[in-house]
């Protein structure tokens, strides 16, 4: 596991690590703020906040998709390393089986919606 990204001095976008849950108004007051105060950090910080702000971003969808596609049991919010047809790629949300590798539930509308 990777180590968490150091602190950046936003309070918005530094609490998103803290959430487990985090809402998409919890981003977006991170992202607000990352985007005000972006050009008076230093490119550690910079990066440090968009780690903890693609993390949030991916939690909040494994919980919208979870709401809405209930089968969804595995998905996985944090960057993956997944085999592609040419190569491999990093997803940074995904779900997948042990017996089946890489997938999503099809048709996931059926009665989910």
């Amino acid at each position: 596991m990777k180590d968490e990204p150091r602190p950046v001095g936003l309070s918005g976008v530094d609490r998103l690590q803290e959430l487990v849950e985090p809402h998409l108004q919890d981003y977006i007051t991170g992202v607000s703020e990352y985007v005000r105060g972006e050009g008076g950090l230093e490119k550690g910080q910079k990066k440090a906040a968009q780690i903890r702000l693609s993390a949030a971003l991916g939690r909040i969808l494994v919980v919208e998709l979870g709401r809405i596609i209930p089968r969804l049991t595995r998905a996985h919010a944090g960057e993956r390393k997944i085999a592609g047809a040419l190569r491999t790629a990093n997803a940074d949300v995904s779900e997948s089986d042990e017996l089946d590798g890489l997938r999503f539930p099809l048709p996931w509308w059926e009665g989910s919606l």
